[in-house]
């Protein structure tokens, strides 16, 4: 997890890596097509999806966290 504090929005990463990127959720302003803009999920895959997160670390933690258990749970099986 990586938030900068900016002076009007927090920038943030939450990411699930092992050698290589598996899941991240972040910010960055790219990707204008996506309605959620600028938030958006990089999925396993490598695709990139619309993010229900908003910006705010305290209500956002706990749907990645959410969506990580249920991720490693599908691999484990």
């Amino acid at each position: 997890m990586r938030l900068y504090f900016n002076q009007d929005h927090i920038d943030y990463a939450y990411q699930l890596f092992s050698d290589m990127s598996l899941l991240r959720w972040d910010n960055k302003e790219e990707f204008g097509y996506l309605e959620s803009y600028p938030h958006h999920h990089h999925d396993e895959l490598g695709n990139v999806k619309v993010s229900p997160l908003q910006g705010d670390p305290v209500k956002d933690i706990e749907f990645v966290l959410q969506e990580v258990s249920a991720f490693l749970s599908r691999e484990r099986t």
